[in-house]
């Protein structure tokens, strides 16, 4: 069995500098550059609030993005919605 490093990278604040535009700041175009340099060997996803979008447009052609605080993945050719967010489906609490 091989074994498969991957790495996850936040967006904001890791990536990108955070500021107070909620149009957000473009990541350093170097370490864009060696983050896609990882992937060629290793999985490497970036994990953030934001939406898939935005995050394409910035950063293209890892292995995989987990969006909007998870509601949304990414990877390997799937999609991946959470049933109760893309339904609008609330649970129900007693």
């Amino acid at each position: 069995m091989s074994r498969r490093i991957g790495f996850f990278f936040d967006y904001d604040g890791v990536l990108a500098p955070i500021t107070s535009n909620p149009s957000g700041e473009t990541p350093d175009s170097e370490l864009i550059s060696a983050i896609k340099s990882l992937s060629s060997e290793h999985a490497v996803a970036i994990v953030s609030g934001r939406d898939c979008k935005y995050l394409f447009e910035r950063v293209s052609g890892l292995s995989g993005y987990a969006c909007v605080y998870g509601l949304e993945i990414v990877a390997k050719g799937y999609v991946v919605v959470d049933e109760e967010a893309y339904l609008g489906v609330k649970p129900r609490y007693i």
